[in-house]
């Protein structure tokens, strides 16, 4: 007799779950700061993004602007259809200055008439670096600078106040 085996193949489909991931195209920078975030997740079919200031979004691509300096923790959560998640968390990804706020107030402004230095105090605010316009023709990059006038007249002082992220006021 002929002996006969049977074989039998089974093959399962199995669920495979979702990979969480996104990239921004910035990460730093003044308020109000406006971030877009790109999803790269794998095997996922919805989303839910959480910016780290109370807000949310179910968008796959959000933008998301941020108007207060600070620090933000981003995640994201990434569903399958299966019903399956997997959870991104990048904490403190997102880094919010606030604007430079220029001011300067004046002591001795009547420097000019009697040959004394003008004495320009720095009153600004969230900055790192300075440029100043004395407005007859010289400039400084002091913190608080000692100006004096060598002719008489009425000049415009313009003071540039910038922060580490480059914004300026």
């Amino acid at each position: 007799t002929l002996l006969a085996m049977a074989i039998f193949y089974s093959s399962f489909a199995y669920a495979q779950g979702p990979a969480a991931s996104f990239s921004v195209d910035k990460t730093t920078g003044c308020n109000p700061l406006s971030v877009v975030f790109t999803n790269n997740s794998q095997n996922a079919s919805s989303f839910l993004w959480s910016f780290g200031d109370g807000t949310i979004s179910t968008d796959t691509d959000p933008s998301k602007i941020y108007f207060n300096a600070g620090s933000y923790s981003v995640q994201l959560i990434a569903y399958s259809t299966a019903g399956l998640t997997d959870t991104l968390l990048i904490p403190d990804l997102i880094l919010v200055d606030p604007m430079p706020v220029a001011g300067f107030s004046v002591v001795n402004n009547l420097g000019c008439k009697n040959g004394d230095p003008v004495v320009f105090v720095n009153n600004a605010q969230h900055s790192t670096t300075y440029f100043w316009d004395f407005g007859d023709g010289t400039t400084s990059t002091l913190t608080d600078p000692v100006h004096t006038y060598t002719s008489a007249g009425t000049f415009t002082v313009v003071q540039l106040a910038q922060n580490a992220s480059g914004c300026s006021d």
